[in-house]
């Protein structure tokens, strides 16, 4: 549950930059869609955040685990949907 939170927060902070804007959505957003991804973003990995530490106290640690793993997803999808884009 707390990775897909992740994913889907660093996804939202990933598109609220308006260069993968225009990488991925090959236009640029407005400012007040891009504050409200950046929000969002920051508060799914917040609930993550909170929902981890629930489990117990070496749950950081996996907290720390699954955010290194989405973001190494997030970073080589949105390279790889970049490189394939015409």
């Amino acid at each position: 549950m707390t990775l897909l939170l992740i994913l889907g927060g660093l996804l939202c902070l990933c598109l609220s930059m308006t260069r993968h804007q225009r990488d991925l959505l090959a236009r640029s957003l407005s400012k007040r869609s891009s504050q409200a991804l950046r929000c969002g973003g920051w508060a799914a990995l917040c609930l993550s955040l909170g929902l981890a530490l629930s489990d117990g106290p070496l749950a950081i640690l996996c907290w720390i685990g699954e955010l290194s793993i989405a973001a190494l997803i997030v970073a080589a999808s949105c390279t790889l949907i970049s490189i394939r884009r015409p």
